[in-house]
């Protein structure tokens, strides 16, 4: 070894340094970059107190502490709603479940023997009461009725219709075919004193045709719960004798409910009329 890299060696000894390269050296890290972690650990475990079942209200049905729920308590009063509204929703809820209604305009035929129902819009008939076809050789009608409910005209379906008794005279309702399964029922004065009084074909329930406000109005209630399911009001013009009146109810059933109306309705007004012409018969006739 030469004197010069003797001494060449000497110095690096001296000074600390290697022939060996060293690791790059970098500033301290800004401890304000560090506050801000540029990734969260994959995960974390839990270093709360133990799951304790008994502090839950559901656990094992232990009731709950008194300071468990943050919540101010529920006062219902506070959110009742105002009685205008309450009223309107109650008034809502009535007009969505009340039943369809169903008008028709009754008068007599041209010829004085049946009675039409007509549609007030389009003037369209859509059922009449009329007298039944009779049998040539018995002198008797031919379907049993002394008057007949058709869908249409004449030639419609029967609907039904009533018999008078021979004995008192009162009316029997017919409901359907008389020939096909038909219901009867005597037609009587209700249980709350109206003019007449039938059960319903649809529900079994009683009804009753009453005293409207004015003459020769009629009103139909539930007996039971005194709720008016159809009106009647008589035509208030002088310029046709056949016009009778608006007859107006609730679509409480089906064929069946409507022939009850109708021929109950066609019933009373036949006979209100027959007793005035009757009264004005007698009053004629006791003035000559």
């Amino acid at each position: 070894m030469s004197f010069s890299s003797f001494f060449s060696k000497l110095e690096q000894k001296a000074s600390g340094s290697s022939s060996h390269p060293q690791p790059q050296q970098y500033p301290p890290p800004d401890p304000q970059y560090d506050a801000y972690p540029q990734s969260q650990p994959p995960f974390q475990s839990y270093q709360g107190p133990a799951y304790n079942q008994n502090q839950f209200p559901n656990g094992g049905n232990q009731p709950a502490p008194s300071n468990y729920y943050n919540q101010p308590t529920y006062n219902p009063t506070q959110y009742t709603p105002s009685p205008s509204y309450a009223a309107q929703q109650q008034h809502q809820q009535q007009q969505h479940h009340r039943p369809a209604t169903k008008s028709l305009l009754l008068s007599y035929s041209s010829v004085g023997t049946a009675t039409s129902a007509k549609d007030p819009d389009t003037n369209q008939q859509l059922y009449i009461a009329t007298y039944p076809k009779y049998d040539g050789w018995t002198g008797k009608p031919k379907s049993g009725l002394d008057r007949e409910l058709h869908v249409g005209d004449k030639k419609g379906q029967i609907l039904g219709g009533w018999k008078n008794s021979e004995i008192t005279g009162k009316p029997s309702m017919c409901i359907g075919e008389p020939k096909n399964g038909a219901q009867f029922q005597k037609l009587k004065s209700s249980s709350i004193g109206t003019k007449m009084g039938f059960v319903s074909p649809h529900n079994g329930r009683e009804y009753g045709w009453g005293k409207g406000d004015e003459k020769f109005a009629f009103r139909l209630v539930d007996v039971e719960s005194g709720e008016v399911v159809a009106t009647f009001d008589p035509d208030k013009s002088s310029s046709s004798m056949s016009k009778l009146g608006k007859l107006e109810m609730q679509l409480i059933g089906g064929e069946d409910w409507i022939a009850a109306v109708l021929i109950t309705i066609v019933i009373l007004v036949d006979k209100k009329a027959g007793d005035e012409i009757g009264k004005k018969v007698l009053k004629a006739v006791l003035s000559g």
